[in-house]
């Protein structure tokens, strides 16, 4: 019965394999130094001759926006923080699970303004380096951090003055992450105010 249950219990038959193959997966990605590649994006001017124009540009910081894929890891050290083997037995005799969601829960219902804070800061901080790390070689509007820090502000709250703009493919859709991201955020805020 040993053996079965060390079988049962080994690395390789379990679902740990699996998400160790993910995990190794996201933390390897990385910039490749020296390598210059080159993905087309269009970006589209407006001329008094013509409506549009479009001229090729190259973005060369497309793959160090992969990198922000770690930012998980917080949410699985938390979990972890909060899974000691009397908690599991405690769970077990409620029928409780004590995963991510129940630990983001947790976290929400014992320290809502700190949990806020700091989802938001991760959330600005973090889309702002990729808003200004796309764009900011072919944008004017976008040359510093804290005007990627504005527009980043400015998106996730739906207001779009109009001012900044990305004009790059990349920027595009860091822009729609930014509103998916902020329209999550606002509604674990109204749901932890409400609460």
């Amino acid at each position: 019965t040993n053996l079965r249950l060390l079988a049962d219990t080994s690395f390789w038959v379990t679902s740990n394999l699996k998400w160790f193959i993910i995990e190794f997966v996201v933390c390897a990605i990385c910039d490749i130094p020296f390598l210059d590649y080159e993905n087309e994006v269009n970006i589209q001017t407006s001329d008094s001759a013509t409506l549009y124009e479009t001229e090729q540009v190259y973005s060369k910081n497309l793959l160090s926006l992969m990198i922000f894929l770690r930012v998980y890891l917080i949410l699985r050290y938390l979990t972890i923080q909060r899974y000691t083997p009397g908690l599991k037995i405690f769970g077990n005799w409620l029928g409780v699970q004590f995963n991510s969601t129940f630990t983001l829960k947790e976290l929400f219902h014992t320290y809502p303004a700190s949990t806020l804070v700091a989802l938001y800061s991760i959330a600005v901080l973090g889309l702002s380096y990729c808003i200004y790390d796309v764009e900011r070689e072919y944008n004017k509007g976008i040359r510093t951090y804290a005007s990627g820090v504005y527009f980043t502000v400015i998106s996730g709250y739906t207001v779009g003055y109009g001012d900044i703009f990305p004009v790059t493919a990349g920027g595009r859709w860091v822009a729609i992450i930014i509103v998916v991201v902020f329209t999550v955020l606002n509604a674990f805020m109204v749901a932890t105010l409400v609460d």
